[in-house]
């Protein structure tokens, strides 16, 4: 066997592995400069926001069609917009306090995060949909309600070496 025939696999690899990568960068955001951002977007965020300031753009691609980013703070608020290029909001995620959460929300926040504390809450807007999103324990567990209280999601952080021990004495069990 030749020395070309041994590195032809790797070389072949390699290929497939930098090609990956370059296509996972085009699905990806990338930040951009406000004068790439389309008219339409920026007229939409200035009638919408007009005391707000933007401290950010960025262009993402999702299935071939492509939305801009405007991350954005107005007062002690920050907002991340995310527009269609024809200026259509597509998404907002809005910062909040505790203090500003509605009745139910706050409610079931309490009944379900067994006393954690929120790193970082916000509301999320999807067309007529919204949610409240808790960021708990260092955004290692995320808790999602609805706005009549009713939990959409619930992941908790896992503590793996605990889980892997218990897989183990089970095992040993058997």
């Amino acid at each position: 066997m030749t020395l070309q025939h041994l590195f032809r696999p790797a070389l072949i690899s390699l290929t497939i592995f930098v090609l990956c990568l370059g296509v996972q960068g085009f699905a990806g955001e990338t930040k951009i400069a406000k004068k790439d951002v389309p008219a339409p977007v920026l007229k939409a965020f200035e009638q919408s926001y007009p005391k707000a300031t933007v401290n950010g753009y960025a262009k993402e691609v999702e299935n071939g069609v492509s939305y801009y980013e405007l991350e954005t703070v107005e007062g002690n608020t920050k907002r991340d917009l995310l527009y269609a290029a024809d200026g259509k909001v597509e998404e907002i995620e809005e910062s909040m306090t505790m203090k500003e959460l509605p009745e139910a929300v706050s409610k079931a926040y309490a009944n379900e995060s067994s006393g954690a504390t929120a790193s970082k809450i916000e509301k999320v807007t999807k067309g007529e949909k919204v949610t409240y999103e808790f960021a708990m324990g260092k955004g290692k567990s995320e808790l999602v309600i609805g706005p009549s209280g009713q939990v959409v999601k619930h992941s908790k952080a896992v503590n793996e070496s605990k889980e892997k021990e218990e897989a183990r004495e089970e095992n040993g069990r058997n």
